[in-house]
């Protein structure tokens, strides 16, 4: 998962590999991060991926 945006050192926005949005969360896990880094996947301890709705 690439880093999208840094919410703060336990919280980042992330794109996976389908393109979807994921707000994932874990100790530590942006600290001396950027824009761009890869996430390493054990420090992972939540994740929120939204879904969008159709509108018709």
């Amino acid at each position: 998962m690439r880093i999208e945006k840094v919410l703060n050192n336990n919280v980042v926005i992330t794109l996976t590999e389908t393109n979807e949005e994921m707000v994932v969360m874990g100790r530590g896990i942006a600290f001396q991060h950027k824009v761009g880094d890869t996430i390493e996947v054990e420090k992972i301890e939540k994740n929120v991926c939204a879904r969008r709705k159709r509108r018709y």
